[in-house]
């Protein structure tokens, strides 16, 4: 995806030390497709401003905060963001999330924030977790305030519901090898690191209110 949308062809265009470059793009952009195609395109056409990009100058413009929409992502992370070309990857999540409509947004955002916390450990982050885990963990955040504050239709979603949401755009990762996938056997786990610290941030930004 990233040298297609580079207009690149890396069996003819890119030596070996490229395709790790490039490589090392895209693990900084979460393996996120919106990132990937922004980041592909960075190299293709340059800077609005004209300024034409090497493949090896890409990954600057990849940043984790994002300044004008969510400052407080840095002020968490202690990062000043004064590129105006960057690849927002904070925001880009944050839209993520929209692809989920009408109320079950704020709601599976709510739930990967609290499965993100809830499950890491210091010695693995994003280990697999049992569906009757996650089930447990929706059962809790239903009697909380903060699905209270999100209204009366919001805690009338199934854990299976909410886990599917979350595995359709890619945050988090499903393992259906035992008893044939049987819903009650099956693992998840958060899909990448980067989606872990967007987890954590929207929790700690929960607490704040």
């Amino acid at each position: 995806l990233f040298f297609i949308e580079a207009g690149l062809d890396p069996s003819n265009q890119a030596s070996s030390s490229d395709i790790a470059v490039a490589l090392a793009i895209v693990r900084k952009c979460g393996f996120l497709p919106i990132a990937v195609k922004v980041a592909g395109r960075l190299v293709r056409y340059g800077l609005p401003d004209g300024e034409s990009l090497d493949l090896k100058d890409v990954s600057k413009h990849v940043v984790m905060a994002s300044s004008p929409e969510r400052t407080e992502y840095l002020e968490n992370y202690a990062i000043e963001n004064k590129d105006p070309h960057s690849i927002q990857l904070f925001h880009i999540l944050d839209r993520t999330f929209g692809m989920i409509t009408g109320e079950s947004s704020n709601v599976s955002s709510l739930f990967f924030a609290s499965f993100a916390v809830v499950f890491s450990r210091e010695e693995d982050l994003r280990p697999w977790v049992p569906y009757e885990s996650a089930k447990i963990l929706w059962e809790q955040l239903k009697i909380s305030k903060y699905v209270n504050d999100l209204g009366q239709q919001a805690g009338s979603m199934s854990t299976n519901e909410l886990l599917e949401d979350l595995r359709k755009i890619g945050v988090v990762d499903v393992d259906m090898r035992a008893n044939f996938g049987k819903i009650e056997d099956r693992k998840y786990r958060v899909n990448h690191d980067l989606m872990w610290q967007y987890g954590r941030q929207c929790a700690s930004l929960l607490n704040q209110h």
